[in-house]
């Protein structure tokens, strides 16, 4: 009720209260918390009324993602445009404007704290699929009886747990039609779908026994599918007015080729299909696509990247771009991938995946250059606000405070990061999350120090060090924060001084921080100095891989329990350290495997003793167990 009258005078207070719908009913009949939700509802403008009772498709619980969703308004026409302003953008704003009037619930990714998706109330579900049968808006089907019975005419229509059509029901009129956990749609009722929009099929088999009618869907305007068995798209589709293709795979390394019709979708702003890539040529005439997610090739074929690569630069209207840079190999493409990138001056998210490439020099030689130096050239537009940059060899120049005024999440690989790098991340004034990974050969300590005054990393909520060791060190002199980030493990771990606090210096509004124990021999690990983190709430620590040298091969068992000796003290520090924080963060720890040594004269000695040393490990686990749960049971 509160999200309901917020911002309005007392004479609309009077309004809600006496709002249509309500006057005639008898209200000790009504269900207040009911009777409250749909005064909510009914305070609602039109466009979002619409939006919300499209929420009514999805089954009970379901992670509705935020970006599908806000894709499918648009195709359905919900999202009035606006100069200046995305249609993404557009939907995003009404999506949040349901997230404040609490009709539905944000899901908050855990690590990085950005909202991708949202689930509904029980009671809010039913509501609102009431209401949509009542206006022909929206029919579900869920196997019960009485879908069995009654026939639709509702506009948009669902079929949860297998539940199949009812012969009664009017699909010519049917906008949108969403199927979830399987079930196959009978070809000649697909057929029947004149007018569909949208269409949804998750978890769908036999796709490719359907390619024909779905290139027939003249009036479509989504195509989205996830968990498809066997997915192939027409190869020549009537439906022109697509706007959105949004595929997803699980599958982490299957790849596909999209036929050629897919490039001529002139009307596309969405294409979301990571783990596919289009035929030469195939993004030159996508000039409307604000979002994009695709390789360059799926079969390495150096002409296509090429090609791929400059055609990017026509893509003006692109906001959000995600592309994989490890087929990126010669100086040329290279070249034309940062001109292209610097015709892109409304991007606001960035995603460069890449891996570690021999670079070839264009004279028939081959020049190693396993960290991507010519990333360090990428122009990165003004209004970035998300980038995702891997394999590059320090930080690049491109990132600036002053230059990227609105940069929230950033995640970087690189070789290398020194005192003034950490620096200028810190000083990036709207990053709220942070994953910075450092190669394991990284030879360097980076440390800034910070004072109330003049602090780093401000606004920072997440923070993340997935093979590098930290520490915050108070200094007593002149109560500032040293913050050092290292892979070495080697830190100087000093006595903390008493009684001295600094408020505000590094990462006041810290509440997530992960980090990485590499080497449990070196250090003690008594002072990470985490009481300098105000807000924290929640801890992860990762124990690197138990690596047994081949010095210590006669003797297995001991190394096992010297090793598990050592992370026992590591742990029981980290511990104390979480109980002496005023906020008694969550701790979360996550242990290293066991390896066997790559060479093969200590394998064939630790296969003799495996067993045994695999016990040594059991036992040491079911002991942490036994701690951790009397730990929750206090």
């Amino acid at each position: 009720m509160a999200s309901l009258l917020v911002g309005k005078s007392m004479q609309e207070w009077y309004e809600v209260c006496n709002s249509i719908g309500f006057r005639d009913k008898d209200k000790e009949q009504v269900d207040d918390t009911l009777w409250i939700v749909s005064l909510s509802y009914y305070d609602l403008p039109s466009h979002l009324k619409t939006c919300l009772l499209y929420l009514s498709l999805f089954p009970e619980d379901y992670l509705i993602k935020k970006d599908a969703l806000i894709w499918m308004w648009v195709a359905e026409g919900f999202v009035n445009e606006k100069p200046g302003i995305s249609l993404y953008e557009i939907g995003e704003g009404y999506f949040n404007n349901l997230v404040n009037r609490s009709l539905i619930q944000p899901v908050e990714d855990e690590e990085t704290r950005i909202i991708n998706g949202c689930r509904i109330h029980d009671m809010i579900l039913d509501l609102i699929r009431s209401l949509s049968r009542e206006a022909k808006f929206a029919m579900v089907f869920d196997n019960s009886t009485e879908d069995t019975l009654l026939g639709s005419n509702a506009r948009r229509l669902a079929l949860h747990n297998d539940s199949p059509l009812n012969n009664h029901t009017d699909t010519a009129r049917a906008r949108s039609l969403f199927a979830f956990t399987g079930y196959c749609v009978p070809r000649v009722q697909l057929r029947s779908f004149k007018l569909l929009r949208v269409l949804y099929l998750e978890g769908f088999y036999g796709f490719p026994f359907y390619e024909d009618i779905i290139g027939d869907l003249l009036h479509l305007r989504y195509l989205g599918t996830i968990k498809l068995d066997g997915l192939e798209l027409p190869k020549e589709a009537a439906f022109k007015f697509l706007r959105v293709l949004y595929l997803e795979d699980d599958r982490l390394f299957a790849t596909e080729l999209l036929p050629s019709s897919v490039g001529m979708l002139t009307q596309l702003v969405c294409l979301r299909a990571g783990n596919h890539s289009l035929p030469c040529g195939g993004i030159k005439n996508l000039t409307s696509l604000q979002e994009l997610h695709i390789l360059p090739s799926t079969r390495g074929d150096d002409k296509s990247i090429g090609q791929f690569v400059k055609d990017l630069g026509n893509l003006h209207e692109l906001r959000a771009l995600g592309t994989y840079t490890g087929q990126v190999k010669d100086k040329r493409m290279q070249s034309d991938f940062v001109n292209s990138l610097g015709n892109l001056h409304k991007l606001q998210r960035l995603q460069l995946f890449g891996e570690s490439v021999t670079v070839e020099d264009g004279e028939g030689g081959r020049e190693e250059n396993k960290w991507n130096k010519w990333q360090l050239l990428l122009p990165l537009p003004r209004g970035l606000c998300h980038l995702v940059l891997g394999m590059v060899p320090e930080l690049p120049p491109c990132i600036d405070p002053t230059r990227h005024p609105n940069l929230s999440h950033l995640t970087l690989t690189v070789h290398e990061m020194g005192d003034q790098g950490l620096k200028i991340l810190g000083e990036l004034p709207e990053l709220h999350y942070l994953k910075l990974t450092l190669s394991p050969r990284c030879s360097s300590t980076a440390t800034i120090t910070g004072t109330a005054a003049h602090g780093y990393f401000q606004k920072l909520r997440s923070c993340s060090f997935p093979l590098s060791t930290i520490q915050f060190v108070v200094n007593e002199e002149d109560s500032s924060v040293s913050f050092t980030i290292t892979v070495s493990s080697r830190l100087g771990f000093k006595k903390k001084p008493d009684n001295c606090r600094v408020a505000g210096a590094l990462m006041p509004n810290l509440e997530v921080l992960c980090f990485r124990i590499n080497d449990c021999k070196n250090g003690s690990f008594d002072n990470l100095g985490l009481e300098c983190l105000p807000s924290l709430q929640k801890l992860t620590v990762v124990f690197n891989d138990w690596d047994l040298p081949c010095d210590v091969a006669e003797n297995v068992e001991a190394a096992v329990r010297r090793t598990i000796q050592a992370h026992r003290k590591v742990e029981a520090a980290v511990r104390r350290t979480i109980q002496a924080h005023p906020n008694r963060p969550t701790l979360e720890i996550k242990r290293g495997r066991l390896l066997v040594n790559r060479r093969a004269r200590f394998r064939r000695v630790f296969r003799s003793y495996t067993p045994l040393s695999l016990q040594v490990v059991k036992e040491y686990e079911q002991q942490e167990q036994g701690q951790e749960g009397v730990t929750k049971k206090k």
